[in-house]
C-alpha cells in the first residue's frame, strides 16, 4: 500500500511538474511577427470570441488554455478587456500578446481628418463610419448642457466649435472622448492674444464663431475670406440685414439653390427677414476662417455676388448698383456656361 501511495504521489508530482513546465512553456513561447498584423476585437465580444479572434491566425494555440487564462484574468486581476484594432510586430510571447488587450495604450490609432464646413450630424457620420461611434450617440452627447458649460459654449449644442484637424482616436472610441478631444483643440485655439482680438473687434467668441460660419460656406477661397469677413462686418455696423445665402441653406436643411420664396419663411435663422446674426453657428468653420474673422479686411465692400465661373470668385461691390451690374454679369457667365455644355452634351451624342 505505501509503494502504491507512493506511486501516485510520484505521478502527481511527474504530472504536475510536466503540466507546469507545458503551460509555462505555452505562455512565454515566442512569435515572431516579420510585419505587423492587426487584429479586431469588435465590441462587446466575449473572452472565448476574442481568443478564436486570435485562433484564426493560428495565435495563442490551444484555444482552451488561453480560453481559460483570458477568463482568469478578467475574474481574478479586475483587468478590462479593450475592443478595437490590435497591432503586432516583432518578437512577443504568448503572454505579452494576451496581456496587449488589456492595454489600451496597444491600440491602432485611426487618423482621421475632419474637413471644415460640416454640419455636427456630418461629422457624426464620419465618426460612425470611421470609428463604429453610434451616430444618434455622438449627437446627443454633443448636446449635453454639463459639457458645453465645461467649454463655455453659449448654444445647444457643440455645433461651430468642433475644430476641423487631423486626430488619432481609437476604433470604438466613446463619444464623450472624441467631442472632449474636438473642444479641446477648439479650447486651445482660444488664447489670450485671440481673446484680445476679440475685444478689439468687438464681437463675443460665439458671434465670431457664428460670423466664421458663414464665410466658411459663402466662400471656398481662402483669399476671399477675410474680405467676406469684412463686407458682414460692415453690414452688421450699418444695421442692414446679413442676406447670406447660407444661412438659408441652413434652415432648409440640406444645400440647394436658394429661391424667392425661401427668403419669405419665418425662421430664426433667415437672414433675410431678422436682423443681426442668427442664433448660432450653421457649420464647423476651420482655424483659417476663425483667424479671417479676427483679422477681417477694413473695406467699405456692402454686396457680393458669384462671378459664376466655377472658381468660386465673388464680385465685390460698395453700392447696390453696381451689385445690380455684377448680378447680372453673374447670370451671363452662368447661362453661356449652361449653354456651352448644353452644346456639348449635344455634340457627344451625335
Amino acid at each position: 500500500m505505501k509503494i502504491f501511495l507512493a506511486f501516485v504521489a510520484f505521478s502527481i508530482l511527474v504530472v504536475g511538474g510536466f503540466s507546469y513546465f507545458y503551460f509555462n512553456d505555452l505562455m512565454y513561447r515566442e512569435v515572431n511577427f516579420p510585419e505587423e498584423v492587426v487584429i479586431e476585437i469588435p465590441h462587446n465580444t466575449s473572452g472565448d470570441k476574442v481568443i478564436e479572434e486570435f485562433n484564426k491566425k493560428g495565435l495563442l494555440l490551444p484555444s482552451v488554455f488561453f480560453k481559460y487564462l483570458l477568463r482568469y484574468y478578467i475574474e481574478n486581476e479586475n483587468a478590462k478587456l479593450y475592443a478595437g484594432y490590435f497591432k503586432f510586430k516583432g518578437r512577443m510571447t504568448n503572454i505579452e500578446i494576451l496581456k496587449t488587450l488589456f492595454d489600451s495604450k496597444k491600440q491602432k490609432n485611426i487618423r482621421i481628418t475632419i474637413p471644415e464646413g460640416l454640419t455636427l450630424e456630418e461629422y457624426a457620420e464620419i465618426f460612425e463610419t470611421k470609428l463604429k461611434c453610434d451616430s444618434a450617440l455622438f449627437i446627443k452627447v454633443a448636446s449635453d448642457s454639463n459639457l458645453l458649460k465645461e467649454f463655455e459654449i453659449e448654444a445647444e449644442n457643440a455645433m461651430g466649435y468642433i475644430m476641423p484637424n487631423t486626430y488619432d482616436f481609437f476604433v470604438y472610441e466613446k463619444p464623450e472622448n472624441i467631442i472632449r478631444k474636438l473642444l479641446k483643440e477648439n479650447k486651445e485655439f482660444w488664447d489670450q492674444r485671440r481673446l484680445k482680438k476679440l475685444e478689439e473687434i468687438n464681437l463675443t467668441k460665439h458671434q465670431a464663431t457664428i460670423l466664421a460660419s458663414i464665410v466658411e460656406a459663402e466662400t471656398p477661397l481662402k483669399s476671399e475670406a477675410k474680405t467676406v469677413a469684412g463686407l458682414y462686418l460692415n453690414r452688421l455696423k450699418k444695421g442692414m440685414l446679413l442676406q447670406a445665402d447660407p444661412t438659408i441653406q441652413f434652415m432648409l436643411g440640406k444645400k440647394q439653390r436658394v429661391l424667392y420664396r425661401h427668403l419669405e419663411q419665418e425662421h430664426p435663422y433667415n437672414t433675410y427677414l431678422n436682423p443681426g446674426l442668427p442664433p448660432g453657428p450653421i457649420n464647423n468653420p476651420g482655424f483659417r476662417t476663425l483667424e479671417a474673422v479676427l483679422n477681417y479686411e477694413r473695406h467699405n465692400y456692402l454686396f457680393m455676388v458669384s462671378i459664376g465661373d466655377g472658381s468660386g470668385r465673388h464680385y465685390f461691390s460698395t453700392n447696390h448698383q453696381d451689385h445690380l451690374t455684377y448680378v447680372n454679369d453673374y447670370r451671363k457667365t452662368r447661362d453661356s456656361i449652361k449653354a456651352e455644355k448644353k452644346m456639348q452634351d449635344t455634340l457627344s451624342l451625335n
